[in-house]
């Protein structure tokens, strides 16, 4: 099960089914709620933010680059090309995600 990412005054809530709720915390107005990916693929793993940017990634291994904020916008689609249940790490600039087989480490150049 997914856990919930508390950021900024806000909640993000990515349940199993790709839905991703997002609420303002001090109100509990719900800011948005949008589908990640056409609802055929699992979400176990839970949502990770880094700086400005929110990332989550399905069981297919698609993972989601998306603005942290009162709006939804999706600032990268990724494949990793292998099924992915654990919830990403991150460690100083870099995003490590496990694979079924593999350990991948993301970071920028």
């Amino acid at each position: 099960m997914e856990t919930p990412l508390l950021d900024g005054g806000l909640g993000y809530f990515c349940f199993d089914n790709g839905i991703l709720t997002v609420y303002q915390l001090a109100t509990g107005e719900k800011l948005y709620q949008q589908r990640l990916g056409g609802g055929t693929s699992g979400f176990t793993s839970s949502p990770v933010a880094v700086t400005d940017r929110l990332y989550i990634t399905n069981e297919d291994g698609h993972s989601y680059v998306l603005a942290k904020g009162r709006e939804f916008k999706v600032i990268r689609e990724n494949e990793l090309g292998e099924t992915v249940m654990a919830t990403a790490a991150i460690s100083g600039d870099v995003l490590y995600i496990r694979g079924r087989k593999h350990l991948f480490a993301i970071a920028s150049k």
